[in-house]
């Protein structure tokens, strides 16, 4: 019965205007590192910052997850259709996360962890999703930002690599995209003037 139906077209440029990295600097000042939550914060936005994760990938890693290959710290991502992958962890994520891990005590189960306000670490549990979301706002707010949700860092960064020079195939491989067309959909700057050769 669908196989005449007409799929809704998908426009080939996001509407979504992705993190720029002065933004995600705003976002990574605002921070106590001096406090349990603000290095479990770090944690979860260099994940999505520099990683360029979906949020739930976040939220769903565990100790375990973590490990090292060939010299190159690693981490198993559980990603979006069941998919699984191995993927390198940059040398500021791996720091955020031991810092992280050193100060909550986590040696296994998930790594992002609820935080009291006494700024007891309650093991055993990730934060939920609402959580996270609630928190990136907060800190948008202090940061002086426009409303932001964890889906504009992985924009961001397609946008930030492929201003680089990094080429297309390297940026999908990063976001994990089947289709290189999602990943040109992620990028902010394509259709800017800037970018138009004479």
């Amino acid at each position: 019965p669908a196989a005449r139906a007409r799929r809704p077209k998908v426009p080939s440029v996001s509407p979504r205007q992705g993190l720029s990295p002065s933004e995600v600097q705003a976002l990574l000042g605002v921070l106590d590192l001096s406090i349990p939550i603000g290095l479990r914060d770090r944690a979860l936005l260099l994940l999505l910052a520099v990683q360029a994760w979906r949020i739930a990938e976040c939220l769903g890693l565990q100790v375990e997850d973590l490990g090292e290959e060939a010299g190159h710290k690693v981490a198993t991502v559980h990603g979006k259709g069941a998919k699984v992958c191995r993927v390198t962890l940059a040398a500021t994520t791996w720091q955020a996360i031991q810092d992280w891990m050193t100060v909550a005590g986590i040696t296994e189960g998930p790594l992002l962890t609820p935080v009291r306000k006494d700024n007891r670490v309650v093991q055993g549990k990730p934060i939920s999703a609402q959580s996270a979301w609630r928190r990136l706002r907060l800190l948008g707010r202090r940061a002086g930002l426009r409303p932001i949700h964890a889906h504009l860092f992985r924009h961001g960064s397609a946008t930030t690599l492929l201003d680089k020079g990094v080429p297309l195939r390297d940026v999908q491989d990063h976001l994990r995209h089947a289709d290189p067309r999602t990943t040109r959909r992620y990028d902010s700057h394509r259709l800017s003037l800037e970018n138009q050769s004479p």
